[in-house]
């Protein structure tokens, strides 16, 4: 591989806007904790911040558990774009789909895409550790929509 054959895994297949909160909540969430040392701790102070202690450690968990099976028994290191950049990546997408399905409760969907990241038998870990943190990225998602409605209903729009 060299400087102008980047890996097929980062190829832009989309953009973050093309996402649901769920998925791009896991596509940003990756990125962080791929991208430097010690993000699991930023991760998990946002966590906290937007879910409460508890929830936040929990969703913190799963979040750790997700990225442990990625890192430690991906068939490849993950190709991530930049925290700040708008395009996604084929790696990022498949991920994104997964916790999205996972999340809804399709597991066979999920258990399928987690095939083509992890070994066969790694994948039902990694498709309930994507169940997990997409139910708590479900569960901001309420949250930080709850408290816009009410802003909007006091009559302030940001």
């Amino acid at each position: 591989m060299s400087l102008h054959n980047p890996p097929r895994g980062g190829s832009p297949v989309g953009r973050l806007s093309q996402y649901g909160a769920v998925e791009s909540g896991a596509i940003l969430y990756l990125r962080l904790c791929l991208g430097s040392h010690g993000a699991i701790d930023r991760a998990r102070s946002g966590l906290i911040e937007a879910l409460g202690d508890a929830a936040g450690s929990r969703a913190t968990e799963a979040l750790t558990d997700l990225v442990t099976i990625l890192s430690d028994h991906g068939r490849r290191p993950m190709a991530c774009h930049g925290l700040a950049c708008q395009c996604v990546g084929a790696d990022e997408a498949c991920l994104a789909q997964m916790v999205g399905c996972a999340a809804e409760g399709a597991m066979e969907d999920a258990t399928l895409m987690a095939t083509l990241m992890v070994r066969a038998d790694l994948a039902p870990a990694l498709a309930g550790a994507a169940q997990a943190f997409g139910l708590w990225l479900n569960q901001m998602n309420r949250r930080v929509m709850a408290a816009h409605r009410a802003d909007v209903h006091r009559g302030r729009l940001h």
